[in-house]
């Protein structure tokens, strides 16, 4: 909604004096302007969670495994909060389970913790995302290097069919 807001503004105007010399004065005068303020942040609203909300027990286990990636990595709630361009009390509600994340903002969490969004909602186990990544260290070798670790993994496989491997 457009503000209307007095602004002072010096004006030159020339001013002609009966000896026909022309005199150049400073006047003010108030001039009116629109002036419409910044949009402000696009704010969400998600929903204050209580015990009774059936999505209760599912935000309270998201939120921990939220808070336990975050301290693996030392991070702060703050310094997650700035990863995501997210105020603090947002990171907060999220981190403590009491509001319900949005979909967007779960994968956007995960980014930033270097997870998935399957961990954060315990679709994917630690040892599932570890050898996720093992995988993902494997395919970025060059090929030499991956036929030297499947030669290392096929003898340790034969040692553990053999029984050698306690």
């Amino acid at each position: 909604m457009p503000v209307t807001m007095p602004v002072t503004m010096p004006v030159t105007m020339p001013v002609t004096m009966p000896v026909t010399m022309p005199v150049t004065m400073p006047v003010t005068m108030p001039v009116t302007m629109p002036v419409t303020p910044p949009p402000e942040k696009e704010t969400r609203t998600m929903p204050h969670l209580t015990d009774a909300d059936p999505r209760f027990a599912a935000a309270q286990a998201i939120s921990r495994r939220i808070q336990d990636r975050r301290r693996h990595l030392r991070l702060t709630q703050q310094d997650l909060a700035e990863r995501l361009g997210e105020p603090l009390g947002t990171v907060n509600r999220w981190d403590g389970g009491h509001n319900v994340i949005s979909s967007l903002d779960l994968v956007a969490v995960a980014r930033a913790l270097g997870t998935s969004a399957g961990h954060l909602l315990g679709e994917v186990t630690e040892a599932e995302m570890a050898d996720e990544a093992l995988l993902a260290q494997y395919r970025a070798l060059p090929a030499p290097a991956q036929a030297a670790a499947r030669a290392v993994l096929s003898a340790l496989f034969e040692q553990a069919e053999a029984g050698r491997l306690g």
